[in-house]
């Protein structure tokens, strides 16, 4: 096969997509492949330095935006966008692929270790499929910051005639407050319905840095 003739320790760019969807989508099967069946596929470790090679820097990850613009436009033309904040552990690598430390809050001109991200998904209402679409490290994240972070994801996806028809998010105070700085308000009389999951999760976080339980709202 065309496919997997190799040129001496080179690979071709379709070897390459070959192997790594083959090894993301089942690392047992590519084993069983390499070393039961002698397939002429790749070590890992080649593997793993081919997805380094890949730029997943924080901020908005255009590429994926337009890979998914380009493609079936009733299936990937409305979605649900979904949002959390999450804590991180301390760590600072240097990233020899960008020659550059990682794991910095480099915004305000200071050097100081991240502790927390903020990630953002879209959900296609159509179709069974999820992409995240940006991230954002930094040493602390306030309800204005997540503000503007989301309004430019909603205006990124609108320029490619993506809609966004709901955006998702836990009920930490700062989501709150972002909301309201927002102006979000019922027009109309409604309900609110509670995702488990990500209530377990408002109980867990207000456990352990506040020592109690958080007490339910009403209407929720």
């Amino acid at each position: 096969m065309d496919l997997m003739a190799k040129q001496g320790h080179e690979y071709t760019k379709d070897y390459r997509e070959f192997a790594l969807t083959l090894h993301l989508h089942g690392p047992k099967a590519f084993k069983y492949l390499r070393e039961t069946r002698h397939f002429p596929l790749p070590h890992p470790h080649p593997i793993q330095r081919w997805m380094r090679s890949v730029d997943a820097k924080p901020g908005l990850n255009k590429m994926m935006l337009e890979r998914r613009c380009q493609r079936d436009q009733a299936k990937y033309g409305c979605v649900a966008l979904m949002l959390d904040a999450m804590s991180i552990r301390k760590h600072v690598q240097y990233n020899p692929h960008t020659q550059s430390m990682s794991g910095l809050d480099m915004g305000d001109g200071n050097s100081e270790t991240d502790v927390a991200t903020l990630v953002f998904m879209v959900v296609g209402l159509q179709g069974h499929w999820k992409a995240p679409i940006a991230y954002v490290l930094t040493k602390s994240l306030s309800p204005e910051t997540q503000r503007v972070l989301l309004s430019h994801a909603l205006e990124e996806l609108h320029a490619r005639g993506i809609r966004v028809v709901c955006v998702t998010m836990d009920g930490h105070a700062s989501n709150v407050s972002m909301c309201n700085q927002l102006g979000c308000e019922l027009k109309r009389p409604a309900r609110a319905a509670s995702d488990q999951c990500l209530a377990s999760g408002d109980w867990r976080g207000s456990i352990c840095n506040d020592g109690r339980l958080p007490h339910a709202q009403a209407g929720t």
